[in-house]
Formats: structure tokens, C-alpha cells, sequence
């Protein structure tokens, strides 16, 4: 098996799993693991079958043994080490927990999700020299946010799509692979992009023939490779996708004399998302200073405030999302609508707890000059 240019990583938490897929594949460029992963390793599973389980140091401990072991087994890839986040645990806490664990070994990554708490621990990561690695990446926005994040980052920062649970959403999910590698073609390189969640030779063959910067596989995938000779994309090759195109987006617009990137171009979507205390499933924000947080984690827009501005401005090209909102309602008028009421959306309960706020060097394009001191 020679080497492909995309870097490939083994997604598992077994060193034993890493020393016989490395001798499979001839090499493993690096390995990513988390919780989940660790708490399957069978050393691990008989801890925690017995009477006494382990506590959170037990756990930490555990897991520093493991990466022990899988650190000088890959290449220059490194190996991932995930905090362990909920959905509640904020910046400092991951920040903690990071620099033990970028101890631990010297070819560490510390992954982090891509949240508003994780890409603030990630800003301060880089900071400190670092190296991060990005997880939990459902959407192009979530990678901008990533790329503006890390700015300036003087080691090496990994963003990882997740093909698999895209698919599960009914999204073809390598499309975000292919989009996010766009996105960055005209930036400076320091973000790499880390296609993760594969879990089939098609997807693992598309990466190879996009050039992706790296992949993380779980075994099971790679044990197919190998059983199939270790096939190549070639000019013939094809992707078939199951799910719906993720189309690009342009994230990246010029104001007040430099490059921002923002989220603020949204789609419709179909299906059920999760509402999460910090944004819903698949969004993110480009600008963490001004966007996001628990008092701004989603935007509401009504409808007429479309009829509005296409009567205002002579347009009748918008589409839903076009004002960057996360909901576009009938109804809920300014008027009607006071802080501290609630609405609920299927099982979610939101609550309003400030005025709209509009970006408005992302949406000047819209208007004409002079017109985005008067959007509302």
C-alpha cells in the first residue's frame, strides 16, 4: 500500500487496534479518539464493570494511558485528545482540561466542538501554542467560524466535517468536505480540513479524490479497504450521494477594508433540527463577538418584513433565510412581541430576550447605499 496525499488517521480508542491496522495498511499517519472511544477499549470496560466504576480522575487517567501507548505508534498527524464537554461547559473548563492533556504526549491535538464555548477555548488554545483539532463540525458557517477562531494560529488546527451524521440527516455530507476545502482555498492554510464520521470506501475514496487534507477512519472501513486490494479514485471515479447537496456558500465578504467571514446566508431546510442552548444543529456564527451565546443563539424574522423590503427595495428574488434568521415566521410582529415571552417550536421551548439586531456589513449588499442604517 503506498501512501495517499491525504493523510490518513485511525478513529479508535484501542492501541492494540492501532498497532494491527498499521500493520494492514503499511503506516498510520495519526489517530483520533474521544470518550466514547476510550470507554469501549476492553482494559477499560472491565473498570467500569466493576463494583467501584470510575470517577472523572480515574477516567483522565485511563485515557492518558492509552494515548501513551497510541503516540509513537502514528506519523506526524498526531493523536486527537477530546475534553470531556456537555453541553453546559464552558470555555474555562475545557481550557482546564486542555493543558493537562496537551501534556500527556508530544503530538497531541485537543479536540473541541464546535461551539461558541469550544471555539473561545480554541482562540485561547492557539494562543498558548496549542495544537486543536475542531470536532463536531455539521456546517461551512461552523468551519468559517473555526477559521476566524484560530486566526493568526502559529501550530497546526484541524476542522473535521462529519460525513456519516450529515447522511443521517438526509445531507450528503462529503459535499461539506468539498465546500469547507473551497472555502479555505484563499485563506493562509492554517486551518487543515479532517473529513471524520466516514463509514464507507465511498465516502473514504471521495476524500482521496478531492485531496482532502486528512481523514480519521474507524477500522471496520479500513478492513474493507484492505479486503478490496486498497482500490484508488480514478478519472472514472463517482460518487453516488443518497442524501441532499449541501451547496456552497459564499462566507467570505469584504468590509470596511478586509475579509470577514460570517454565517449569515442561510438555506431552508427540511426535516427536524436539533435546538440546542447554543445554536441549533448545522448553524454556527462567523462573528463570535457580535453573534451567538445564550441570549443570541437563534434569530427570528417575520414575513412581513420580506413583504417590506421587497416592496422598499423593487426585489421579489429573497428567499427564506436571506436575512440571515434561523426561523421565518407568520406573525410574532414587533409590536406583539415583548422580552421574557415564550414560544414553543415542536418540542423546543424558546424564550425572546432581546431587540433584533441586524449584521449589517454582511447585509449592506442587499440594500442600496446608505439604506443599512434604516434595516430593522
Amino acid at each position: 500500500m503506498t501512501r495517499t496525499k491525504t493523510k490518513i488517521l485511525l478513529d479508535d480508542g484501542d492501541p492494540q487496534e492501532t498497532q494491527r491496522i498499521r500493520r494492514l495498511v503499511g503506516f498510520l499517519d495519526g489517530q483520533t479518539t474521544n470518550p466514547s472511544l476510550i470507554a469501549k477499549n476492553p482494559e477499560v470496560k472491565k473498570l467500569v464493570a466493576s463494583e467501584h466504576g470510575l470517577s472523572v480522575r480515574e477516567q483522565m487517567a485511563e485515557y492518558r494511558k492509552i494515548v501513551e501507548v497510541i503516540s509513537p505508534l502514528v506519523g506526524d498527524a498526531g493523536v486527537s485528545i477530546e475534553v470531556f464537554a456537555e453541553e453546559n461547559t464552558t470555555a474555562e473548563e475545557m481550557l482546564d482540561q486542555a493543558r493537562e492533556m496537551f501534556t500527556w504526549i508530544p503530538n497531541a491535538f485537543i479536540k473541541y466542538p464546535c461551539t461558541r464555548e469550544g471555539l473561545r477555548a480554541a482562540e485561547q488554545s492557539v494562543g498558548s501554542d496549542i495544537r486543536v483539532n475542531m470536532t463536531l463540525c455539521f456546517s461551512q458557517a461552523q468551519a468559517a467560524a473555526v477559521y476566524a477562531a484560530t486566526n493568526g494560529a502559529k501550530v497546526p488546527v484541524y476542522v473535521s466535517p462529519f460525513v456519516g451524521r450529515l447522511d443521517d440527516i438526509g445531507e450528503n455530507g462529503v459535499d461539506l468536505v468539498a465546500n469547507v476545502k473551497r472555502m479555505y482555498a484563499a485563506g493562509d492554510g492554517h486551518v487543515a480540513v479532517l473529513a471524520a464520521s466516514i463509514r464507507t470506501i465511498e465516502q473514504l475514496l471521495y476524500c482521496f479524490s478531492i485531496d482532502t487534507d486528512l481523514v480519521t477512519v474507524p477500522a471496520k472501513v479500513l478492513d474493507d479497504w484492505a479486503r478490496n486490494s486498497f482500490p484508488m479514485p480514478d478519472g472514472n471515479f463517482k460518487y453516488t450521494a443518497t442524501g441532499k447537496p449541501m451547496l456552497y456558500q459564499e462566507l467570505a465578504v469584504a468590509w470596511a477594508g478586509k475579509t470577514v467571514h460570517t454565517a449569515v446566508w442561510k438555506e431552508p431546510v427540511r426535516g427536524r433540527r436539533m435546538a440546542r442552548r447554543l445554536n441549533i444543529d448545522g448553524d454556527g456564527q462567523g462573528d463570535l463577538a457580535g453573534h451567538g451565546g445564550e441570549h443570541r443563539a437563534v434569530f427570528v424574522y417575520q414575513i412581513d418584513s420580506y413583504r417590506y423590503w421587497q416592496s422598499e427595495l423593487r426585489r421579489n428574488d429573497f428567499t427564506h433565510g436571506q436575512f440571515g434568521e434561523n426561523f421565518t415566521v407568520d406573525g410574532l410582529s414587533d409590536q406583539e412581541v415583548c422580552i421574557g415571552d415564550r414560544y414553543r417550536i415542536g418540542s423546543a421551548l424558546f424564550e425572546v430576550t432581546q431587540p433584533r439586531v441586524t449584521c449589517e456589513p454582511t447585509l449592506r449588499p442587499l440594500l442600496s447605499e446608505g439604506r443599512g442604517r434604516t434595516f430593522g
